[in-house]
């Protein structure tokens, strides 16, 4: 019985999506930690968050090249 087109991409969705899972949550995790480790106190917590924020951005931007 041949697979029908959209069984197809069900299937490659679903191992594309299993493949991607423990990644992702890695990363949505990892920020939130290395914020917590860089913000010494609550009076430089814009100053800190935004100078992370740049280094996860410039890093995501030369992990793409």
């Amino acid at each position: 019985m041949p697979v029908l087109w959209w069984q197809w991409n069900g299937i490659r969705f679903l191992e594309a999506f299993l493949v991607m899972l423990l990644p992702t949550l890695g990363m949505g995790v990892s920020f939130p930690l290395a914020g917590k480790m860089a913000v010494p106190g609550l009076d430089r917590l814009a100053a800190s968050l935004g100078r992370l924020g740049f280094w996860n951005t410039l890093g995501g931007v030369t992990g793409s090249f």
